[in-house]
């Protein structure tokens, strides 16, 4: 028993399979070089330890604050794997602390904050790598603060004038992570 299929319902259900396949494209995440799952890779996430693959190399192996002197250090490693070179001067990071309550407290150079890097270049050239400690102070981190170190590695585009405010690295980790016990 044969059976027929009209031209109507061929292109119904040809256009039914087509949208599954697009759905399913969507719903898959992609997997950074740290193991992190992200949506988008231009902006990967991780957590300490993490190696996250951005015009670039970068990982944060180590979160640390001193109650005493009010400062979270994380040491960095940045290597450059574009011609074009990429930019790790104080500028270019950003933290933000979210404590229990929903309040978000930002530390960068644009607000004034004191953010500094132990080593900083301009011009990081492809192959080069700089080992870095990213020091903020005047910072209070509770336990339970979730803390977000955000890095952008490159401005503009080298081929045009267009801005990477989208392109960048996100580590996020609690003040317990970064040793806080209280």
């Amino acid at each position: 028993m044969s059976q027929v299929i009209s031209r109507r319902s061929f292109l119904k259900y040809s256009a039914v399979a087509a949208l599954a396949v697009a759905g399913s494209s969507m719903l898959s995440g992609c997997e950074n070089g740290g193991g992190s799952i992200i949506i988008n890779p231009n902006q990967p996430s991780g957590g300490i330890g993490k190696t996250l693959n951005v015009i670039g190399s970068h990982t944060l192996t180590e979160a640390k604050y001193d109650a005493d002197a009010k400062t979270l250090s994380c040491k960095l490693e940045i290597t450059c794997k574009q011609k074009a070179g990429l930019s790790v001067v104080p500028a270019r990071f950003e933290i933000r602390v979210t404590n229990a309550a929903g309040t978000t407290t930002i530390y960068n150079t644009a607000k004034g904050s004191d953010l500094k890097l132990s080593e900083a270049t301009n011009f990081l050239g492809k192959g080069e790598t700089l080992k870095t400690t990213l020091k903020v102070s005047g910072i209070e981190l509770a336990k339970t603060d979730n803390v977000v170190v955000r890095f952008w590695p490159r401005p503009v585009s080298s081929v045009s004038d267009d801005t990477y405010q989208d392109i960048f690295a996100t580590w996020k980790f609690t003040g317990a992570e970064a040793g806080v016990t209280e």
